[in-house]
């Protein structure tokens, strides 16, 4: 205010130069406006400071995983066979006389010939320190899984074919890696749709008439078969409720116990909606084509509205509290670059009993778990992650996690891994390893980490 009249008196004293005197009313005018406090000035327009809603399409920033490095025990690598562009190994599976690494041989097409995907079978002796050759290319089609047959060979799940004429196959390697027998499984489809029938997991069977029980996808229904010890198919049933018209298989478990019951997982899709719910089915062991599965089908909260379980993990535990844990994915697109982790656990009868979002990582691709028999209610998944602060780069993850919904978690980027993928689990003679490999321009190169369990024993580590 003293501003003000500071210059208003000074303009004043200026006019009064060149002017007469003013009058005395005008006077008093000018003192009462030099005491009035100065108009207060139109606010300004604030500027707005909002936070900007994620694009629904954008996931969330790449938390920083802490590293590790893990004992490499064994290396080598693979040749691209004759006439293919790429390997990818989907499972790995000791064998009497070493391990096989099972999957597909791509070749991506071109003028002479067609694009074509075919099974493909690596066998590592224990004698080699390392691995060469190319494997065994078979015909078009895919493995998925591969199991021990408790005999020093391996059982094997997949599909022969491709596209709408795919079909399933089952198989079996000896103790060297090599096929002996291969069987194609039909689901009997309609004559009127042609249905692609893929199958993604199998389990040893339960008692004597029974070799294994082979998970797959036929259409848009899960499917389930038992197989007799001679690999006949026993019975087979499709999966699937009202008002879903997708459920999808990707792992099981079985259930102990005299029934052999089998806890399958999954997703499944309802019309019109554009979420997907994360789903586990309660399979009887023995019961034939007519049997009742119960089923469980789940959103959960706080996680992204399209939600999957990938693999589970049976942790070995007696007594009441959770037995299986189930690993899985959430997202809000149907694409997205990385996408949130959630677990579930489930009870000894299969029923899932917490769940849980995971926020120190994001995941890319879960490859599978294990339980080391040492440490019972540790599970063990091993899964590709983005990289912090390196945009589009991916590295392998080591996911270690107590039981319960306030169970332990430690992620850990494994060190050495930046591009590799992973075909799951191996049982080696220490302990279970992870199969990693890299793309190379011949082909493959591959590594067996071991998990470092030592810390779970006071080790400093």
């Amino acid at each position: 205010m003293n501003r003000v009249a500071i210059m208003l008196a000074a303009v004043l004293a200026v006019a009064c130069k060149g002017q007469a005197e003013p009058s005395t009313d005008a006077q008093a005018r000018a003192v009462d406006a030099a005491r009035r406090p100065p108009p207060t000035p139109a606010p300004l327009a604030p500027e707005l400071f909002l936070e900007q809603a994620p694009d629904a399409g954008a996931p969330p920033a790449i938390p920083q995983v802490p590293m590790t490095k893990l004992e490499v025990t064994r290396e080598g690598s693979f040749a691209l066979p004759r006439a293919t562009d790429e390997l990818t190994p989907r499972a790995a599976v000791a064998l009497g006389r070493g391990f096989a690494l099972v999957g597909e041989a791509h070749a991506r097409g071109g003028p002479e010939r067609p694009a074509e995907t075919s099974r493909w079978v690596g066998f590592v002796s224990k004698a080699q320190r390392s691995a060469g050759g190319s494997g065994t290319k078979l015909e078009a089609g895919s493995i998925r899984a591969a199991i021990s047959d408790g005999q020093g060979g391996a059982l094997l799940a997949g599909s022969v074919g491709s596209g709408p004429d795919a079909r399933g196959w089952f198989g079996a390697l000896d103790s060297k890696g090599a096929i002996t027998e291969q069987l194609e499984l039909d689901g009997e489809a309609s004559t009127e749709q042609v249905e692609q029938l893929e199958l993604v997991d199998l389990l040893a069977g339960h008692g004597p008439e029974q070799r294994a029980v082979v998970l797959g996808n036929l259409g848009g229904q899960g499917w389930v078969v038992s197989l007799d010890p001679r690999g006949a198919l026993r019975w087979h049933k499709r999966v699937s409720s009202v008002g879903s018209p997708q459920t999808r298989f990707h792992a099981a478990a079985r259930i102990p116990g005299e029934q052999g019951n089998i806890l399958a997982i999954g997703s499944r899709a309802r019309a019109g909606d554009e979420s997907e719910a994360w789903w586990s089915g309660t399979i009887p062991g023995h019961e034939g084509p007519d049997l009742k599965i119960d089923q469980s089908e789940f959103q959960i909260e706080g996680a992204d509205p399209i939600q999957t379980l990938d693999a589970i993990v049976d942790l070995q535990t007696t007594g009441v509290g959770t037995r299986f844990l189930a690993l899985g994915r959430a997202k809000r697109e149907r694409v997205q670059d990385h996408e949130q982790a959630i677990v579930v656990g489930f009870d000894r009868s299969g029923e899932p009993t917490w769940s849980r979002v995971l926020g120190y990582f994001r995941a890319i691709e879960i490859y599978g778990g294990v339980v080391n028999p040492k440490f019972p209610g540790v599970a063990n998944f091993v899964v590709r992650i983005p990289i912090h602060g390196d945009k589009g780069a991916s590295a392998l993850a080591w996911l270690d996690i107590s039981s319960g919904v306030d169970g332990i978690l430690l992620p850990r980027q494994l060190a050495g891994t930046v591009g590799w993928e992973s075909a799951g689990f191996i049982e080696s003679p220490e302990g279970p390893a992870i199969l990693a490999y890299t793309q190379t321009e011949t082909g493959i190169d591959w590594r067996l980490l071991l998990l470092d369990m030592s810390y779970r024993v006071g080790s400093p580590n």
